[in-house]
């Protein structure tokens, strides 16, 4: 899977190597599923583009995942990378409503904090959408179960 970073310096994009049903990451040397091609710093990758609020979640998988059930209306959503990449997020200059919706780890948690954090700071109303302790949103899709 490849995916174009928006919001670089420079031309980025971020590869996902899938086994070849689809059922999930490929069986390759460890760290390697998931790699970027330029500097994504700042970046995200928009799954969806509607009206409503941006929603940023830290994988695509599961930016995804939101876009395709969990949220119970349209939104614009992101993909942020990495913990840093939300943390470090450069969102669009005019504020709207942001809705952060992180993994269920310390580390999302505490990134999606930071984003709020400077969001607010700029203007943004911010609401967020934590997953359950030790998940993140595709892992409730994927189970059939809803947010």
């Amino acid at each position: 899977m490849i995916a174009r970073v928006n919001g670089c310096d420079r031309f980025a994009v971020h590869r996902t190597y899938l086994r070849p049903d689809g059922t999930g990451k490929a069986a390759v040397p460890e760290g390697t599923a998931k790699l970027a091609l330029g500097k994504t710093q700042g970046g995200a990758v928009c799954v969806s583009e509607a009206r409503g609020p941006l929603v940023v979640a830290e994988g695509i998988e599961t930016a995804l995942s939101l876009a395709c059930g969990l949220l119970r209306a349209p939104a614009t959503v992101w993909a942020g990378l990495s913990t840093s990449g939300v943390r470090g997020l450069r969102l669009p200059d005019l504020p709207g409503r942001l809705t952060i919706a992180p993994d269920g780890d310390d580390a999302g948690r505490a990134a999606a904090t930071a984003l709020a954090e400077r969001a607010h700071a700029h203007g943004w109303a911010v609401s967020l959408l934590p997953a359950p302790d030790g998940r993140d949103w595709n892992d409730i899709i994927m189970k059939g179960e809803r947010a």
